[in-house]
């Protein structure tokens, strides 16, 4: 069989389109009852405010949109110049393993390594923006630990004072200090502690879940 460019790029479109033509028909296929779409259509139904008529529009507009992006990371994946009778592999993924190198410090490289690298680049960008009152809280603390994590030159200045008062905090080290004493050392309350104000589970992991027995409560596991 003669390989023809044409044919290829054919096939390929062919199969994009039919991608799309998939997402944009969800809504008909029968028996299927809850498609996105018609949840947001609910959605609309209970919920009139301007938040939430943003929100179904915003979500309505990116169901819409999902097929065509499908479609092109198919075809920038491809190698349309290569005949998938000889070379299937290199057909099929020789745009993508064109586009996305493997650096000398990676072992490999797939799609989930790409997306953690895009999401790593996105939420460092927003953990260095300067904090906002309007913000959520927890996003403002977030960007201040990291602020103080990335503060490089007053760690260098405090050196292991902030670690040797944290260790003296909580008992001392035996191995580096002569003024330990065992008898007033109480591993239990240091692990309650730790746990406590830390999170950190140096015995044991302790966490709070729902009870297994009585759902409407929770339980210390």
């Amino acid at each position: 069989m003669k390989y023809d460019p044409q044919m290829a790029s054919l096939f390929t479109f062919g199969l994009a389109c039919l991608l799309q033509a998939h997402g944009q028909k969800l809504d008909y296929i029968k028996g299927f009852h809850h498609s996105p779409l018609q949840l947001l259509e609910d959605m609309k139904q209970t919920c009139w405010t301007p938040e939430c008529l943003e929100a179904v529009s915003a979500w309505k507009q990116a169901l819409t949109v999902l097929p065509n992006v499908a479609a092109h990371i198919i075809l920038s994946s491809v190698n349309q110049s290569v005949d998938p009778c000889r070379d299937f592999y290199e057909f099929s993924c020789g745009g993508w393993v064109r586009n996305n190198p493997v650096l000398p410090t990676e072992p490999h490289r797939n799609q989930f390594d790409a997306v953690t690298e895009k999401l790593d680049q996105q939420l460092r960008e927003i953990l260095e923006e300067e904090e906002d009152p309007n913000e959520l809280e927890p996003v403002n603390a977030a960007r201040l630990m990291y602020k103080t994590c990335m503060d490089t030159v007053k760690i260098e200045d405090e050196g292991l004072s902030p670690l040797v008062a944290l260790i003296d905090q909580y008992g001392g080290w035996p191995m580096a200090q002569d003024s330990w004493k065992e008898e007033r050392f109480h591993w239990q309350s240091v692990v309650a502690s730790l746990t406590r104000h830390l999170g950190l589970t140096p015995v044991f992991s302790v966490y709070v879940y729902f009870d297994r027995i009585n759902t409407s409560t929770t339980a210390i596991t």
